[in-house]
């Protein structure tokens, strides 16, 4: 019989250990925990009792930039649940959110929150993982897919620096520059991935010739100067920050519904 299933994304046993206790087994659905880092001992792991259950990818966390697909793939080759919602377990969802997520889902194939992202399994089937809902961990409320007529409404409140969601304000850097070469400059880390990836994606990988680069969010002045003369003279050198620019001044920000805001620096 298929059953919901939330696919619990973990970097130690310590953060699946947590989720165990913020996202408790439940009848409405069941839990599968993909390991992506060390491999836990299997007596660490007698914790997790059917109908729950797991997998362990190990070091997929080290060699591949792609951690959170290799989960997602993960929960969709290795569970029965026909609704699955998946979450890292360093930013577990509130319970409500779940829920919430789950309600939506009665009505769409793919939606997204603050912390926690689901697919009806029919949308992998027909989409693979190229349309898949990373985590947003800037947005606070479930985003839903809109119409062309209220898209073009949000494009217009970006481009007058107006906070709108995240996948309306990458749609607005394609208004703002030339995208359609792009260089990203990012560390694994940073706070704002998942957005600095969507925004790279708006073009073709170009690192010799980019009409524009995407930079880290950590990325200081003096690098944005030296970038911008790297540039054609319609891109731009795009930074995602949470903190405004001081002293170097963009010529347009984005900004994002209740997370970071875009930044854009034209050529030198």
């Amino acid at each position: 019989m298929a059953h919901d299933t939330v696919v619990i994304l973990c970097k130690t046993l310590e953060d699946a250990r947590l989720a165990d206790k913020t996202i408790p087994a439940s009848v409405s659905f069941n839990r599968f925990f993909v390991f992506l880092g060390r491999r836990p001992k299997d007596v660490d792991l007698s914790w997790i009792t059917s109908p729950d259950s797991h997998i362990c990818i190990e070091r997929a966390l080290d060699w591949s930039r792609e951690a959170e697909a290799i989960g997602v793939r993960a929960g969709l080759m290795y569970t029965t649940g026909w609704d699955l919602y998946f979450c890292w377990a360093d930013k577990l969802p509130r319970y409500s959110e779940i829920l919430l997520c789950r309600g939506y889902l009665q009505s769409e194939s793919i939606v997204h929150g603050e912390s926690v992202w689901g697919m009806r399994r029919e949308h992998f089937v027909m989409h693979g993982l190229d349309k898949y809902p990373s985590n947003n961990t800037h947005s606070s409320d479930i985003v839903r897919p809109m119409d062309a007529e209220t898209e073009e409404i949000y494009l217009g409140k970006a481009l007058r620096g107006l906070p709108v969601p995240p996948n309306i304000a990458v749609k607005a850097v394609r208004e703002l520059a030339a995208v359609s070469r792009m260089k990203g400059i990012w560390h694994p880390n940073d706070p704002h991935l998942n957005l600095i990836k969507q925004i790279v994606a708006l073009g073709a990988t170009d690192y010799s010739t980019p009409l524009s680069i995407v930079v880290a969010s950590d990325t200081d002045d003096k690098e944005i100067e030296k970038l911008r003369r790297q540039i054609a003279p319609n891109g731009a050198v795009i930074k995602v920050s949470s903190h405004p620019a001081s002293t170097m001044k963009p010529y347009k920000v984005v900004k994002v519904e209740n997370g970071p805001e875009i930044q854009l620096y034209a050529k030198a």
